[in-house]
This record gives C-alpha cells, sequence and structure tokens, in this order.
C-alpha cells in the first residue's frame, strides 16, 4: 500500500462525508423555501365525505418497463410480476373500496349481468419493441444555489425528485481510476458495502464491469462501475477509467430496502453512475439492487455474460437476463 494509495482513500471518504452534511443543508433549505412560500390555508367549512375510490392510491410505473429487461418493478396498487432467472411471482393487489351505504341502488331496468371471462395465463413480460436513448450524462449547475454549486464542486449533485445524491459525469476521482484498495479502506468513512466484480476481455482491453450496494455512512446506495487496464499490464489492479472516446456502456439502476422502492438512476451512458438516500443507512443484506448494463455491442456482451455467469453460479442472490446485447443484474437481499 503506498502513501499515495492512502491519502486518496482517504480524501475519496472525507470527499463523501462532506457531501452527505452539505446534501443534508440543501434539502433543509429547499424544504424550508418550499414551506415558506406555501400559502397560508383559509377556514373553510367541514370537509365533504371522500369516496374510498377517490383515496385509491395512484399506480406508477417504473422506468424498467419501458427497458429490454425481464425485471420489473411492483406498483404501488395492484400486483406486478417479479421476475428472476427462471421464476415469476406475483404481489397481491389491493382489496376494491367497499361501496358505501349512500350509493343509491341500481333499478331493475338498470341491471346487466356482465358475461364470463376467462383468466389468460400469466406470461413472461416481453422486451419493447425499441431501446430507450441512452445519452452522455450530464449536469447544469445553471439554476443551482451556492451549496449546490459547492456539493457539485465534490463530484455530486441531488435529485429532488428522487430524493437521493449522486455522483457527475466528470468529479475529480475520475482522474484517480480505481483499485481494490479504495474498497479495503471504505470502513474509514464508516461504510458497509458489498461489491461484486466481473472481469474480462474485449477490445483489446482488460475491462472490469463492479456494483455496489449498502450502507454508505448514513445514507443507503448503490453503484455501477466501468473500468479498463492494457492486456499486457503486470502485477497490477489499478484500473484507468474510461473516456468518451472509449466504449462507454449505458447504465440503469433502482434500488429497494425490503421490498420498498427507494430511487432510480439513468439510463445513460456512464462510467461510474451511483445514487444515495440521505438518513437511511441499510447494509447490504437489507437492499436489493436490480440494474442493466447496455452493452456497446455483442462482442462485449458475450465477454461481460461468461463473466456475470460466472459470478451468478457463485451467489445464490444473483441472477441476470440477456435481450440481445443488454444484460439486466438482480442482485437480491
Amino acid at each position: 500500500m503506498s502513501k499515495k494509495e492512502l491519502w486518496i482513500g482517504i480524501g475519496g471518504a472525507a470527499a463523501m462525508l462532506i457531501a452527505t452534511i452539505l446534501c443534508a443543508f440543501f434539502i433543509s433549505s429547499h424544504h424550508r423555501q418550499t414551506n415558506d412560500s406555501a400559502p397560508v390555508p383559509a377556514a373553510s367549512a367541514p370537509a365533504a365525505r371522500t369516496s374510498a375510490a377517490a383515496m385509491e392510491p395512484t399506480p406508477t410505473t417504473s422506468v424498467l418497463a419501458t427497458i429490454p429487461t425481464a425485471l420489473t418493478t411492483p406498483t404501488a396498487s395492484g400486483s406486478a410480476p417479479s421476475t428472476t432467472a427462471g421464476q415469476t411471482t406475483t404481489r397481491p393487489t389491493a382489496a376494491a373500496p367497499e361501496t358505501t351505504a349512500d350509493a343509491a341502488e341500481p333499478t331493475a331496468a338498470e341491471t346487466t349481468t356482465a358475461p364470463e371471462t376467462t383468466t389468460a395465463p400469466e406470461t413472461q413480460p416481453s422486451p419493447p419493441e425499441t431501446e430507450p436513448e441512452i445519452t452522455m450524462f450530464n449536469f447544469d449547475t445553471e439554476n443551482y444555489g451556492q451549496i449546490a454549486k459547492l456539493l457539485y464542486s465534490l463530484g455530486y449533485a441531488f435529485n429532488g425528485k428522487e430524493n437521493m445524491f449522486y455522483t457527475t459525469n466528470d468529479p475529480w476521482q475520475r482522474n484517480l481510476g480505481f483499485t481494490p484498495f479504495y474498497d479495503n479502506i471504505s470502513a474509514l468513512g464508516n461504510m458497509d458495502y458489498d461489491t461484486i466484480r466481473f472481469d474480462f476481455t474485449a477490445k483489446g482491453k482488460r475491462w472490469r464491469y463492479q456494483i455496489w450496494k449498502g450502507r454508505y455512512g448514513v445514507t443507503s446506495g448503490c453503484e455501477m462501475g466501468a473500468y479498463w487496464q492494457e492486456l499486457n499490464t503486470r502485477n497490477t489492479d489499478y484500473f484507468y477509467t474510461p473516456t468518451e472516446t472509449d466504449p462507454l456502456p449505458g447504465m440503469y439502476f433502482e434500488l429497494y430496502r425490503y421490498e420498498d422502492y427507494l430511487f432510480k438512476n439513468g439510463p445513460a451512458k456512464h462510467w461510474w453512475l451511483t445514487g444515495f438516500r440521505l438518513l437511511a443507512g441499510t447494509e447490504s443484506e437489507g437492499l436489493r439492487m436490480k440494474c442493466t448494463f447496455y452493452m456497446p455491442d455483442a462482442e462485449m456482451a458475450d465477454a461481460f455474460e461468461a463473466a456475470v455467469s460466472a459470478q451468478c453460479a457463485a451467489r445464490q442472490n444473483l441472477t441476470y437476463t440477456r435481450t440481445g446485447s443488454n444484460l439486466s443484474l438482480d442482485w437480491a437481499y
């Protein structure tokens, strides 16, 4: 272990800690501004009775339903298949709302008998005909405040819709490459996560794709990474960060905590796609990560699939499916 690696690791952990604090201030100020600008409600008559149907939650649809992968996200109500390699489970739907006593009884003339219907057998969801547009991942600080710009200078940004902060496409860490030593000293930054590495050879280079999930200080988070080194490299585990001229993969992930949806990020061409939820620190065993790598071509997809298949054989909680050149991984508890 060199002094350079030690200071790089400590610097990364410190940046993560500072970013967490800044993100907390950013969220707090954002909520305070929202509350200050909200109009004060005037006194009004007692609210009318709300029917049960109006209180039903609005179903939400996962982005995974629009990408070529067999993984699907459970909706807020109703049932949705949750597919892993070779098996499909269905969550029960919410019970239909009860009819209130005030509802009018239908007259004899209005009453009709619905024809009997047969239930079609369940089938595995098929991928869409077209793939999603995957563009370069960028972040614009034009309309953000000073705290957000300081957060950006540390390599992070905040997504209010998903309530997460994440690494930008071109942070200072991009110049450092990657070595497993960074994972080995993660405990110095109060981090406790699990990681899986996929090593393969393609395009005249040795590639390492890697995924992470777990607790990062007071946050729950996950990561997807892509790195490379020359084939003639000897006795080193140091990998370089790809540039825009290298065959970057598209990346997408969703993170769940005990089956509850936390957030998503992507799809976007990236070398390090991340997401962290503040004040939700959960160990890796309580998190489920569903992610997709959109490989640049079939050659890299074939080489990557061999590495993924080997890791799936060694782990009971990792499965994958392939659609074209895209590989979707389900990393369960």
